[in-house]
């Protein structure tokens, strides 16, 4: 019998903690989803030069802009055949995307323009995950941003990936502007000796045209 009442307690056990797994798990993904929701002020600069005005966000599962005039108007998606920039701005930010070729994608990404550079130029897709939901709100845990860089060249559209901030190894990080920038030998030793890590991309990218750009 107490054999029994041991097993029993055991069982409720594992399954009050699988349930709180589940529930943490819900929360998480809510969280991550639901940012990109949200509308905020807006331009779209259209491939014919045209420009207007009002709301927006991004879709990041497929890359296509959601567009309103106005909170009260149909919204509209947008995407590579239309869009050539998307300004978004909340309070004193601003941030700019374009379409890049990507490898290994029929349809070309959304980036964000990190650093403009007529050599090189660095861009992102920046993710941003509200850490347990509501309980992070509370515990106020700072959420978690997760960057996937990518370097376009000069006079190319192509974005060349570059990295992630989740993924990426210092070992692997090494390849990858080896294979890129291999043109810059003091990168290459500065992220040897680990003085340049995949989470210095700016500081790479910046390096590398002010002490490497030819013209």
């Amino acid at each position: 019998m107490l054999q029994l009442k041991r097993s029993l307690i055991s069982e409720l056990f594992k399954y009050n903690f699988s349930m709180k797994k589940i529930v943490l798990f819900f929360l998480v993904l809510y969280s991550t989803t639901s940012f990109s929701q949200y509308y905020i002020d807006a331009e779209l600069h259209f491939l014919d030069g045209t420009v207007k005005t009002g709301l927006a966000h991004i879709n990041i599962s497929n890359d296509k802009i959601k567009f309103k005039k106005n909170k009260e108007t149909k919204r509209i998606s947008y995407n590579h055949k239309n869009i050539a920039r998307l300004i978004l701005k909340k309070d004193s930010i601003q941030k700019e995307f374009r379409y890049k070729k990507a490898k290994g994608r029929r349809a070309p990404r959304l980036l964000e323009l990190i650093l403009e550079h007529e050599n090189l130029s660095l861009y992102a897709q920046i993710v941003e995950t509200e850490l347990y939901g509501l309980i992070g709100a509370i515990l106020k845990v700072p959420n978690k941003f997760t960057y996937t860089y990518y370097i376009v060249k000069k006079d190319s559209n192509d974005a060349i990936y570059f990295g992630d901030t989740d993924l990426t190894g210092h070992r692997r990080f090494k390849e990858i502007t080896k294979k890129h920038l291999l043109d810059c030998p003091e990168i290459i030793e500065k992220i040897k000796n680990k003085e340049f890590k995949i989470e210095d991309a700016l500081k790479v990218v910046t390096h590398y045209n002010e002490k490497c750009y030819k013209i």
